[in-house]
């Protein structure tokens, strides 16, 4: 390895420590086993965010393509041909295509999470497992709510009687209530729950033992 590709290496440590966004992954393909130890020593200059992301390849150009396909990299749309040669031209077509792949993914993602609700409220019913759920405010009164009803649920003589009791419930929680059930599509996003959804979550609570 040269001096001037030493310098570029270093030069992207400042860069990807300086840059204010997290990198995905950064692939660095190398055919001479003899610069691992420099490459080594430039992940070091990496901070550990960036560090963690660098994945140093080592070997043919068909293997580093075969590495970078298993991971998801379209490499028939490097901006290099078969002897490793690389234009201005190439990196044009490469980076308009990159461009407009990411608008279309982006497009698709904001469309996808476009109805979604990122401010979980103080009485919303949380559907799923685990303390940061049953510790929700909303959920506390759920369940407060619930089990004040068991004893009646428990008379009722029949699955059918039990059934609109539960739909019952839910109609006062939601509709007198202003009570939204809510499940979590990732973190800070959450979505309406299906209205299966919500008469299992009160059926599981209202037939609980204890």
């Amino acid at each position: 390895m040269d001096k001037m590709e030493g310098d570029v290496l270093w030069a992207v440590c400042r860069v990807a420590n300086a840059t204010p966004m997290r990198l995905t992954s950064v692939f660095y393909c190398y055919n001479e086993p003899s610069q691992q130890p420099l490459v080594d020593l430039v992940a070091s200059g990496l901070q550990r965010p960036a560090r963690c992301r660098l994945q140093p390849i080592c070997g043919s150009e068909l293997e580093c393509k075969h590495f970078m396909l298993t991971r998801g990299i379209p490499v028939e749309e490097l901006p290099y041909d078969t002897v490793g040669t690389t234009t201005i031209l190439n990196n044009k077509k490469f980076f308009y295509r990159w461009l407009a792949t990411r608008k279309k993914i982006e497009k698709k993602k904001s469309q996808s999470y476009a109805n979604c609700i990122r401010l979980l409220g103080f009485y919303d019913v949380v559907i799923g497992k685990g303390a940061p759920y049953q510790n929700h405010i909303g959920n506390k009164l759920f369940v407060q709510l619930i089990d004040s009803m068991k004893q009646k649920y428990q008379n009722e003589d029949s699955a059918s009687n039990k059934l609109t009791m539960i739909h019952g419930i839910i109609q006062d929680i939601v509709q007198h209530n202003k009570v939204r059930f809510l499940k979590k599509v990732q973190d800070g996003l959450w979505e309406h729950a299906s209205h299966d959804e919500i008469v299992n979550k009160v059926r599981n609570r209202i037939e609980r033992v204890g």
